[in-house]
């Protein structure tokens, strides 16, 4: 399994589009609509392939669901395509988007979940909780139009990647 940085003006953007219109996942349809109208500068993909089929992606993005947040950059978009899972490839994902957003100078690194303790394994740490407004969450809500709906925001600092499960205390699953 290779993961690879999907870039705009590469010929794998069209692909990894129209696997995320076509996946298992609801949010793959607003990932592949973000890709065709919303992405800019150093926002990427990062896809998990083998043999030519896309196993997962996550993207690398300037803004989440969550406004008027002071946080940038996030990753958003996990999905693992259901044979795939199991196979640590999410923490993959995670990893080198991770070291991405590192070379690209930033800081830290936001994701917003409702996942309670599915990031902090990977040395996230829960700093926020707001409520989901705006329309990028109108989408995610889809599912809850009936009661308050709220996503919580974790960080991770990019400077501990190099020492995850080293002398910070911090630990991290092995790849």
């Amino acid at each position: 399994m290779k993961i690879e940085r999907i870039e705009q003006k590469e010929e794998f953007w069209r692909k990894v589009i129209d696997y995320a219109e076509h996946c298992s996942w609801q949010g793959g349809k607003y990932l592949a609509e973000d890709m065709e109208k919303n992405f800019s500068d150093w926002e990427c993909v990062f896809a998990a392939v083998e043999k030519g089929k896309i196993a997962g992606y996550c993207a690398v993005l300037k803004r989440d669901c969550i406004n008027d947040v002071p946080y940038t950059p996030y990753i958003g978009y996990v999905f693992v395509e259901e044979d795939f899972r199991g196979k640590r490839l999410s923490q993959e994902l995670l990893q080198n988007a991770e070291s991405y957003l590192k070379e690209q100078g930033f800081p830290a690194v936001y994701i917003v979940s409702h996942f309670d303790g599915f990031y902090e394994k990977y040395g996230y740490e829960h700093i926020d909780t707001k409520r989901l407004t705006g329309e990028r969450c109108r989408r995610s809500t889809d599912m809850a139009l009936h009661r308050e709906y709220f996503q919580s925001i974790r960080k991770l600092n990019t400077s501990e990647l190099a020492h995850m499960g080293k002398e910070s205390g911090k630990k991290r699953l092995p790849v």
